[in-house]
This record gives structure tokens, C-alpha cells and sequence, in this order.
């Protein structure tokens, strides 16, 4: 963001904080501790996945595997890690949304590109060597990721385009065709066309496809527990943005689907007064053949959260049980616990077995799958269970996997070892994902969205990214004041870095108050409408906005409250 203003004369100035005027001898009298502030680790974590979303198109940093793109670490996969994360900072900073804003569409971006998706179309009609050629409709080639099956990147694309409109309420994707897909055949250039409203009706007709059971990851591999959840937080929201309820049938219909096994299989304790909606863990189209849980509601559990609450806080100790460690080195037992009576064998079961077992690590055929204690991590983090959270990051430390700092970013990076000493990228983005995850995030994220009037509030723009950081970023309504704290990305690292001048601006404040500027509970000066009336040397205002001109090194909080 450009602006036309004496620079000279206003950053020459940026570096006293003392008032001149008699006028601003009152200060703020807000505590800024009172409010939302992510941590030193928070920041360069995200740091981290605005750097992957926002680098150039079709530049991959932070995203190399060493599996094909079709496998359970592809591209569509990390972006889908990273999207609840990242949106959960932005709904923890939500009076600063250029550089998130610019995040989500960065990874639409990629969502888009070829290298995302340009896999699927050899493997739209199913694999022999899983069995699962001949299912019905799949008898044709298609190059278009979403058009059937492949939920995993229908679902992420269409969490990203949902999240995009509740976040920032300008409705880009609710455009039709606003999200393209191109693609060149020996005819010429092919595009498959698509926006919310449309890939949530493909969606809806494919779970309608079987009977509400799901739809499939790879053809005829229905994974309830895991990459359907993908799918029904996002129409949880769906309906929140457009006021329907597609998604409440989709998900009761879903429900129910399921319930007519919660009698053979307790997954947890009995739910008085009901059943249990019972999830399994893959369900094979072509066989007709269910594979039950295993550890896979401990991977989703964050999802599931946001639409069942009750059913996770009441299963999840159950589910935790599965993740022992011992000397440091985390384990899962993958048998499924049978209560309450027992789980009846397809006589296809084998042959879904065998399909199953092609999801292990290191797989040719479709790449590498994360351990499940790595994905485990988000869930504890959105459990607020530091135990188990703690458990898995030591059992990554033990054998030298620790987040580090590179600059201002803090991640967990990826190592080519093998056995449980290895870290592939998909850990790697896991792990570090967590780090943005608090209790009930996900939760929050999904029942208590912004509004239209939030995203018109007071906010901060024209941050000088990433050289200065944003820690606190909000607008308290009943005080009427934006709260806000800014520091060099130098001192994330080095509290005794050299302070940087550099200069801000503050957009949407109502033209009919004053409001009273601070810094650190200092006064600067006061505003009205477009008019500086104290505080000249340090407060301009260019386009509409008030720019604030300031030294940063480490911290600094500044408060605009209507007085």
C-alpha cells in the first residue's frame, strides 16, 4: 500500500513519543494485556505459512515431497493442514486482515494450479491393483478434480472458499466461474469453472451418490472419519454464509447413515437417551465393506469438534487411550476396540483390507502417509490436552525433530530418515500447524464466525510485512478502541535489534468521532473525520486513512479510542 504524504518531515519525526501539546496530556487508560495476543512461537509460525502462501505462482517453498502429488502429503493435503490455522490467526488478529486475506487467496491460487490437481485424471476411473476399477460412473477419464470423488481437494478448495467469505464478506468466490482450472488437451485449452455455491452442490450430490455414506477420496475409498470431516465443517459454515441449511441435512443425513452400526461398535461410552453416531475409519464402495476405526477419530477430532462437541469431549479419552508412550517414543495401536457387541465382517472385508493397507507409509502407489500421532498433535492442541500434545512433541524431539528458527518463521522442517526417527513434510506441516491451534479454536472458528459489521470496523493496513509483525490486532466495540501491537521482525529474535522507523495506517474509523491516539498508554494525538487536531508530527492522514508514523524495535501497543 502506497501513500502520498511528506515523508521526510513524518518519519523524521516517528522517533519521539513525547506529546506536544498540553492537549495530550491524558492517556489511554485500556490495558492492552486484556486482549488477544498471539506468542513469539505463534508468530513465527505464521510467519511460515504466509511466506508458502503468498510466494510467487508456481514456486513451491516449504512444500517439496518426496512422494507423487497423489499421495496423502500432495499439495491439496498441506493446504488443508495449514487453512484452520491460518484462519484461526486471522480470527484471533481480526483488526488486521490484509497479509491473511492475501493468504487465503495465495493458496487458492495454488489450489488452482496444475501441479495441484493434474494428477487425478489417471486416477479418476479407480486402480486395478486396489480393485477398484468398475465402479458405477467411473468408466470414463476426467481431468476435472472436483467434478467426482477426490474430496480431499474439493472439500480444502471449498473450506478455503468458505472461510475466504466469512472472513472478509466481499464475496470474490461466490462469483460464478471465479475459480478456474485449466487444463490443455490435444483440442485446445479445457476450463472447468467453479465457485462456492457450485462445488457445494457437486459435494452434496456425492454424498446423495452413496446414500449420504460419504464420498470418496480416491475412487471407491470412502473415509468418513477423515476427509469427510473436511467436507461437513465446511457446509457447517456454507449455511452460516448464505443462511440455508444444505448443510444441516447433508450432515443429519450423514448421521444417520452411520447410526444404524453405533448398536455394533461403541466407540465410546453409551450416550443416554440416544445412539451414537458411529463413523468408521474407510468404507469401500465396490465391496460394500466398512474398516473400522482404528485411530483415525484422534486425527479428526479437531474437525468433529466443531460440529459435535459433545460426542468428542465424551469419546476423546477413549480415543487418547490409543497413544502410549514409553522412553519418549510415542506408539498408536491401530486394533479397533469393540464394545458393546461385535463389528460384523463383510465377507469383502479382505479384499477392503488389502485396499487399506496400500495407505501405509512409504507406498508407492499412493505416496506417503504422516504417522497419526503427528496429526494427533492438532487435535490435542484444539483439546487443550498438554499432555498429549507434550508427549508427541518429545517423542519428535528424541529423535532430533524440533521447530526451529529460520529468520522470523518457526517450523518444523523435514528429514529424509527412515523408521520413527523420520519427519516427512506432511509431520513437518502438522506439527507446525499446531503450534496455532488453542483449545476449542476450531470450535469457535466454526459457530461464532464474523460478521458483515465486523469486517468494517477500525483495522490496521499497509504493514511493511514481513519486516514489521503484528502480535495484537483488535477493535473492542464496547470501548469503541482499536488495540493493537506492532514490533520489528528483528527483535522476534534479538530484543537488543536496531529499531526500524516505519509508519502504518489505520483505515474505517467513523468520521463523526475524535478519537484519541496512543502509544504504550502515551499520548500522540487526536483525530476527527479527516483532520489531525493534535499530533501533526506524528499522525497524517492520506486516502481517507489515518497514517501513523512510529520507531519499532520490540513491542510497542497503540490504542485509537473514540473519546
Amino acid at each position: 500500500m502506497s501513500f502520498t504524504i511528506d515523508r521526510r518531515s513524518f518519519l523524521g519525526a516517528a522517533a519521539s513519543v513525547i506529546p506536544t501539546s498540553r492537549a495530550l496530556a491524558a492517556t489511554s487508560t485500556l490495558d492492552v494485556r486484556n486482549y488477544d495476543a498471539l506468542t513469539d512461537e505463534q508468530l513465527g509460525a505464521s510467519n511460515h505459512v504466509v511466506r508458502i502462501a503468498t510466494q510467487p505462482e508456481g514456486e513451491w517453498y516449504g512444500m517439496g515431497i518426496s512422494s507423487y502429488q497423489g499421495g496423502d502429503e500432495g499439495y491439496r493435503w498441506q493446504i488443508g493442514w495449514w487453512l484452520q490455522p491460518l484462519a484461526i490467526t486471522q480470527y484471533r488478529l481480526p483488526a488486521y486482515r490484509e497479509l491473511y486475506k492475501r493468504s487465503f487467496e495465495g493458496f487458492l491460487a495454488k489450489m488452482a494450479h496444475r501441479d495441484s490437481w493434474s494428477y487425478w485424471e489417471a486416477e479418476s476411473m479407480g486402480v486395478a491393483t486396489r480393485d477398484t476399477l468398475g465402479v458405477p460412473g467411473r468408466d470414463k477419464p476426467t481431468a476435472d478434480p472436483i467434478a467426482r470423488d477426490n474430496i480431499n481437494y474439493s472439500a480444502n478448495t471449498m473450506n478455503l472458499m468458505a472461510m475466504h467469505q466469512m472472513l472478509y464478506r466481499d464475496g470474490k468466490y461466490l462469483q460464478p466461474n471465479s475459480f478456474a482450472l485449466k487444463h490443455w488437451t490435444k483440442d485446445g485449452l479445457e476450463v472447468f469453472g467453479y465457485d462456492l455455491p457450485k462445488i457445494a452442490q457437486v459435494l452434496y450430490d456425492g454424498f446423495a451418490e452413496t446414500q449420504w455414506r460419504g464420498v470418496a477420496c480416491e475412487v471407491n475409498g470412502v473415509y468418513p472419519a477423515y476427509c469427510n470431516q473436511l467436507a461437513l465443517v465446511a457446509f457447517k459454515q456454507y449455511d452460516q454464509l448464505l443462511s440455508g441449511d444444505m448443510g444441516a441435512r447433508l450432515i443429519a443425513n450423514h448421521v444417520r447413515a452411520w447410526q444404524e452400526h453405533s448398536d455394533l461398535y461403541r466407540v465410546g461410552t453409551h450416550v443416554p437417551g440416544g445412539r451414537e453416531p458411529f463413523i468408521p475409519r474407510a468404507y469401500y464402495v465396490k465391496q460394500g465393506a466398512m474398516v473400522a476405526m482404528g485411530d483415525t477419530m484422534m486425527s479428526s477430532a479437531a474437525y468433529v469438534n466443531a460440529w459435535n462437541a459433545a460426542w468428542v469431549e465424551e469419546n476423546y479419552p477413549y480415543w487418547k487411550k490409543r497413544f502410549t508412550v514409553t522412553d519418549g517414543v510415542m506408539s498408536v495401536k491401530l486394533e479397533p476396540e469393540v464394545r458393546g457387541g461385535h463389528l460384523h465382517h463383510n465377507p469383502y472385508s479382505p479384499a477392503a483390507n488389502q485396499a487399506d493397507n496400500w495407505q501405509s507409509p512409504g507406498t508407492p502407489e499412493k505416496g506417503e502417509t504422516p504417522p497419526f500421532y503427528f496429526y494427533a498433535a492438532i487435535s490435542a492442541a484444539e483439546m487443550g490436552d498438554g499432555e498429549l500434545l507434550g508427549n508427541i512433541r518429545g517423542h519428535a524431539a528424541k529423535f532430533n525433530n524440533q521447530a526451529t528458527w529460520k529468520g522470523s518463521e518457526f517450523f518444523y522442517d523435514r528429514n529424509e530418515r527412515t523408521g520413527p526417527a523420520r519427519m516427512s513434510r506432511g509431520g513437518a506441516v502438522l506439527m507446525t500447524a499446531a503450534h496455532l491451534v488453542e483449545k476449542d479454536s476450531f470450535r469457535k472458528l466454526y459457530n461464532l464466525p464474523l460478521t458483515e459489521a465486523d469486517v468494517h470496523t477500525p483495522q490496521i493496513e499497509g504493514v511493511d510485512w514481513p519486516n514489521i509483525l503484528v502480535r495484537r490486532a483488535v477493535f473492542d466495540k464496547q470501548r469503541q478502541a482499536l488495540v493493537v501491537t506492532l514490533l520489528s521482525a528483528a527483535s522476534l529474535r534479538d530484543s537488543k535489534a536496531a529499531a526500524v522507523d516505519t509508519r502504518f495506517a489505520i483505515a474505517n474509523l467513523d468520521p463523526r468521532k475524535t478519537y484519541a491516539i496512543s502509544c504504550d498508554g502515551a499520548a500522540i494525538g487526536r483525530v476527527r473525520g479527516n483532520t489531525v487536531l493534535d499530533g501533526a508530527d506524528r499522525l497524517q492522514f492520506a486516502d481517507g486513512k489515518l497514517i501513523v508514523g512510529t520507531r519499532l524495535g520490540t513491542d510497542r501497543s497503540f490504542i485509537a479510542q473514540a473519546v
